[in-house]
């Protein structure tokens, strides 16, 4: 069966981006699949196509501009003419991401919803709260206006799928939805412990505690920084290595203020953005990694997709106990309350403080991240899915 699945951008290298490349790759193995979505950055685009996933843009403008958003029923019918006169009749329809929902159910009865989580610029208070008050009052006048579409759309989704039990119930509780849930995946054939000589000799001597970022108030990077005094007072050679997923000069100035403040700034080194086959070293490297995102309306905090491929890699972890779906705790890693520096601290120093222990937890999280995080596996979930809605039985791939 073909499929089209609409997204809004292919921008950036984050999470959600990640993700529809690992289904629409292994889709495009099988069967027939277009993304279309409103602009791509040059190699995203270009990696999607080596994946065998065709590309095409629809709009000039996306979400990442104001003046969409105030000309936005504007855009989408512009859009949906666009589509109308690219996409074949009887092809089956996936959406991710408002607005995308929006002309998915204006193209079809049989729409497909994936819901990362509810739209975070709506509904994730966690994550407006946490930007500059002219983002802020645009997000709310945004939620006024628009909120409602969405909610609207995504109801009239015939199949809704999400990432998990924590996301489930943030869709159940936003949008009054009944959704199913197909986990995320990792890659376990590149997402394995790599062990890379000239980063061990690089931070030799040095227990590395390991932190991944978009610098966004979602991810709680503050409490990493906040927990270094107490894991210095007990671990003095432990050092914190932050990566980041987006540039975002302003955040990384703000936690090196804060670093500088506590008197830590000279063992937390920012190493920027990775390249992508660095990441597993680093990971590998590390003796511990911390993602302490807490916010249960925002999907990126339960899914944490640096927690699974720091486990795939064999590094135990510490994050929030708002789920136990992959890290599970003394098993496989530590969970700890929400917004809790002292109790991040303390988990740490307990992994840092006993290395066959840390050992064992690093063997036990692989094993369980390659049986319940497989993208073929997450792929065969959705596309059976995809298949029930459009009225067809068994598996084509």
């Amino acid at each position: 069966m073909e499929t089209a699945w609409l997204h809004s951008h292919l921008l950036m290298p984050t999470g959600g981006t990640k993700f529809i490349y690992e289904i629409t790759r292994r889709i495009a193995s099988f069967a027939g699949i277009t993304l279309y979505c409103e602009r791509a950055r040059d190699d995203i685009r270009q990696m999607f196509e080596q994946g065998g996933v065709r590309v095409e843009t629809i709009g000039a403008a996306t979400s990442t501009s104001v003046f969409y958003w105030l000309r936005l029923r504007r855009h989408l019918e512009s859009e949906l003419k666009v589509l109308r006169n690219k996409i074949k009749p009887g092809t089956a329809i996936v959406s991710s991401m408002f607005p995308m929902n929006v002309l998915a159910n204006a193209l079809t009865d049989n729409a497909v919803q994936y819901c990362f989580e509810p739209f975070a610029f709506f509904f994730s208070q966690a994550m407006i709260s946490g930007l500059p008050l002219p983002r802020r009052l645009f997000c709310r006048f945004l939620a006024r206006r628009y909120g409602r579409l969405d909610i609207e759309n995504t109801r009239k989704a015939k199949n809704l799928i999400t990432l998990n039990r924590t996301t489930q119930r943030q869709i159940s509780r936003i949008y009054g939805a009944d959704s199913g849930i197909s986990l995320a995946g990792i890659n376990a054939d590149f997402f394995y412990p790599q062990y890379d000589s000239e980063l061990a000799s690089r931070y030799a001597g040095q227990k590395i505690i390991m932190h991944s970022t978009d610098y966004s108030p979602v991810k709680a990077s503050n409490l990493v920084i906040q927990a270094m005094p107490a894991i210095l007072h007990a671990v003095p050679n432990a050092r914190l290595l932050i990566s980041n997923t987006y540039d975002n000069k302003r955040g990384r100035a703000r936690l090196l203020a804060l670093a500088h403040s506590l008197g830590v700034d000279e063992r937390v080194t920012f190493l920027g953005y990775l390249e992508f086959s660095d990441v597993p070293k680093y990971y590998t490297l590390a003796d511990v990694v911390i993602q302490p995102a807490f916010a249960e309306d925002a999907g990126t905090a339960s899914m944490n997709l640096a927690v699974k491929e720091a486990m795939a890699c064999q590094t135990p972890v510490v994050r929030a106990d708002i789920t136990d779906e992959d890290a599970e705790h003394e098993v496989s890693g530590m969970l700890v309350p929400p917004n809790d520096p002292l109790a991040i601290a303390e988990a740490a120093i307990k992994i840092l403080s006993d290395g066959d222990w840390a050992a064992k937890m690093g063997i036990v999280g692989r094993r369980r991240i390659t049986k319940l995080y497989n993208w073929d596996r997450t792929t065969d979930v959705i596309y059976q899915k995809i298949l029930e809605t459009n009225g067809q039985k068994g598996t084509d791939g």
